[in-house]
């Protein structure tokens, strides 16, 4: 091996680590990101959970309501 296939081969090392470190920091935004789309979603789902109880009350209480008029 001379000394410019040395230098070739390091050169090809160093630019496959560049890339891997890039996919790798891809993969982790993307997993970050992942992961505050679950926390939103759960935070929406929780709201629209207790919208969707606070209506069946206010409907079940108009409901006694007009049973006892």
């Amino acid at each position: 091996m001379n000394k410019t296939h040395a230098k070739a081969m390091l050169d090809l090392t160093v630019k496959k680590l560049l890339d891997l470190k890039k996919i790798m920091q891809e993969l982790y935004n993307k997993k970050i990101q992942s992961l505050i789309y679950q926390v939103i979603a759960k935070r929406v789902l929780k709201k629209n959970w207790i919208t969707v109880v606070k209506m069946l009350v206010w409907l079940f209480v108009q409901v006694q309501y007009q049973k006892t008029r």
